[in-house]
C-alpha cells in the first residue's frame, strides 16, 4: 500500500478538525465488488488509527490488492506503520506520577 499526504493549505482550518482521508483503490482491481470489499477492508484497518492521525492533513491510501489478503491484525499494523513512516501520527504525551 501507498501513502500521499498534504497538509491542508487553508489557513483558516481549525487545528481541532481531523484530517480527510481518501481510499482509492484502482480500476484494475476488478470486479466493483472485489474493489468495494478492499475499500471496506482498509476502512476498517483505519479505523483504530484514525484518532492518532495529525490534524489538517489530506490523506490518500493506495491499494495493492494482496493487502486484501492479510489478516485483520497485519492489516491494522501496516496501517499504523504507514502513517508513522509519513509522519503523520500524534505523539502521545505520557503523564508521568
Amino acid at each position: 500500500m501507498k501513502i500521499v499526504s498534504v497538509k491542508s493549505p487553508e489557513p483558516e482550518i481549525d487545528s481541532e478538525v481531523s484530517s480527510f482521508i481518501a481510499i482509492c483503490v484502482p480500476r484494475s482491481i476488478r470486479p466493483t465488488p472485489v474493489r468495494n470489499r478492499l475499500k471496506r477492508i482498509i476502512r476498517e484497518a483505519v479505523n483504530d488509527s484514525i484518532i492518532m492521525i495529525q490534524p489538517g492533513y489530506y490523506v490518500g491510501l493506495l491499494p495493492k490488492p494482496s493487502f486484501a489478503g492479510l489478516n485483520s491484525e497485519e492489516r491494522k499494523i501496516q496501517v499504523e506503520l504507514l502513517l508513522r513512516k509519513a509522519g503523520l501520527l500524534k505523539s502521545i504525551k505520557m503523564n508521568r506520577i
